[in-house]
C-alpha cells in the first residue's frame, strides 16, 4: 500500500546541482541581455532603473525556472555531462554578450568603441578653458551675508553655491527633488536626450550701497567635438569682488559630440529667464519670459536689464535653456 524508499539518491537529487548551475547561468544571461537592451542597445534607461529591471527579470527566471527542472515538469535525467556542456555554452554566451563591442572591434567592424575614446577632429582647435571647473575662489558666507558686492558666494543647507553657477539635468524630468533640484555638474550623455541648463546668479551682499553694476551673463558652447564637453557659464560685473566668476557642467560620452541649443526639445521646454528687476518669478514657471539663447553666446554676452544687481534676494536671476548632443 505504501511505497518503501530504498534510501538511495533519486534521479532528481542527483541532477539537482547541474540543474541549479544551469538555472543560475540562464538567469545571469537574461539579466545581462536586459541590462544591454536598457542601457546601450534600445532604451537607454538610467543605471538605477536598468539595474532594477535586470535584477527583477534575471532573479525572476531563477526562482520561476528552477522548480520547473523538477521531476514533475521534466522527468528526463539531467546528467553531469549535459550540465557541464550547458554551463560551458551559457558561459560562452554571457562572455560574448558582455564583450560584444570588443569582438566587433577585433574584426574591424565595431563602431561603438566601448573601451575606445575617439579623439576630436585634428582640424578643430578649441580656445583654452580655465583650469578649474569653477572660480575664482572667494570667501564662503551664509546666504545673503557677503560684506562686499559678490556673485554666488553663499552657502545654504550645506550647498556651496560657488560651484553651482550652471548645472544640468535630463529635460524629461520635471520635478525638483532636494537638495539641488535634481541638477548635476557631471552628465553621462544619452544620445536620445536633451538637457535643461540652469544658469543662476545673484548679488550675495546684504547692505545698501553694495549693488553690482554693468552685469552681463554668457554661456560658452564648445566648437569642437569631444568626448568630454565643457559648457561654461560666466558672469561679470564692473565692481563685483571678484569682477568675473565662472562655472562648468561637464558632459561625457565614449564617442565625440558637440552641444547645440534645442528650442524644440519637447512640450514645455522653453528657453526662459527671470529678470528680478522686472518681474517676480516662482518655481512653477510663472513670471518667466522667453529668451533667445543665442544672446548668451553672442560677443559680450547678455546684459541684465538696467545693468544692476541689487543686494539680497531681489537680485536672483534665473535662466533656463535647453541643449542636445550632436554626434558625428
Amino acid at each position: 500500500m505504501f511505497a518503501v524508499s530504498s534510501g538511495g539518491p533519486t534521479s532528481s537529487s542527483r541532477d539537482a546541482p547541474g540543474k541549479f548551475f544551469v538555472t543560475i547561468l540562464l538567469g545571469l544571461l537574461l539579466a545581462l541581455l536586459t541590462w544591454k537592451l536598457t542601457t546601450q542597445w534600445v532604451w537607454h534607461l538610467d543605471d538605477a532603473a536598468a539595474l532594477t529591471l535586470s535584477a527583477a527579470i534575471g532573479g525572476g527566471l531563477i526562482f520561476a525556472a528552477y522548480p520547473a527542472w523538477g521531476s514533475s515538469f521534466h522527468s528526463a535525467k539531467f546528467s553531469r555531462r549535459a550540465a557541464a556542456v550547458s554551463c560551458i555554452i551559457l558561459a560562452a554566451l554571457i562572455a560574448t554578450v558582455w564583450t560584444w563591442p570588443s569582438i566587433l572591434d577585433a574584426f574591424g567592424r565595431g563602431d561603438s568603441g566601448r573601451a575606445r575614446v575617439e579623439p576630436p577632429p585634428a582640424s578643430c582647435t578649441e580656445a583654452p578653458y580655465e583650469t578649474n571647473d569653477w572660480g575664482p575662489d572667494r570667501p564662503l558666507v551664509p546666504l545673503g551675508e557677503s560684506s562686499a558686492p559678490t556673485f554666488n558666494n553663499g552657502i545654504e543647507e550645506g550647498i556651496d553655491e560657488r560651484m553651482w553657477l550652471v548645472s544640468a539635468r535630463d529635460a524629461i524630468h520635471q520635478d525638483s527633488p532636494r537638495p539641488n533640484g535634481g541638477y548635476e555638474r557631471f552628465i553621462e550623455v544619452n544620445p536620445q536626450s536633451s538637457y535643461r541648463i540652469r544658469f543662476m546668479f545673484w548679488n550675495n551682499a546684504s547692505a545698501p550701497g553694495t549693488e553690482i553694476n554693468n552685469v552681463r551673463a554668457a554661456l560658452r558652447l564648445p566648437q569642437c567635438a569631444s568626448t568630454d564637453v565643457r559648457l561654461v557659464g560666466q558672469v561679470t560685473g564692473d565692481n563685483a569682488v571678484p569682477s568675473t566668476i565662472w562655472g562648468t557642467v561637464r558632459f561625457h560620452s565614449p564617442k565625440p559630440f558637440k552641444l547645440e541649443f534645442a528650442p524644440d526639445a519637447g512640450p514645455g521646454h522653453r528657453n526662459i529667464v527671470c529678470w528680478p528687476a522686472e518681474t517676480a518669478c516662482n518655481p512653477n514657471g510663472q513670471g518667466f519670459i522667453p529668451l533667445d539663447p543665442n544672446e548668451l553666446v553672442a560677443p559680450g554676452g547678455l546684459p541684465v536689464p538696467g545693468g544692476t544687481l541689487y543686494p539680497g534676494s531681489q537680485s536672483f536671476t534665473f535662466i533656463m535653456v535647453y541643449v542636445r548632443p550632436v554626434f558625428g
